[in-house]
């Protein structure tokens, strides 16, 4: 089973993570390229699953660009919490836990 086969469940986890992202992309105006980037552990160590996704991004999403992550999932999060105008719209959406 390979990724260019397009079969087994880790190259279909793959093509969802890329559907996904491709997603996020088209939801933005424009037709210029828009960085992509990952986090966490499920991409951070290569192999078929980061194969496959970023085979199904390139052919799915051509205004993606592949990007090292400027943080991790957290650093992101506080980013956005931290960044009243990047959560407009979405604050009916998060959850903020106070113990």
């Amino acid at each position: 089973m390979g990724v260019r086969g397009g079969s087994g469940i880790v190259s279909r986890a793959g093509r969802e993570l890329a559907r996904t992202a491709a997603a996020g992309v088209a939801a933005l105006p424009g037709t210029g390229t828009v960085p992509v980037a990952h986090v966490g552990r499920l991409l951070s160590g290569g192999g078929p699953l980061l194969d496959a996704y970023r085979e199904a991004l390139v052919a799915s999403c051509p205004r993606a660009c592949e990007v090292p992550a400027a943080g991790s999932a957290l650093d992101g999060a506080l980013r956005l919490a931290g960044t009243p105008e990047l959560m407009a719209g979405y604050g009916s959406h998060v959850h903020v836990y106070r113990g």
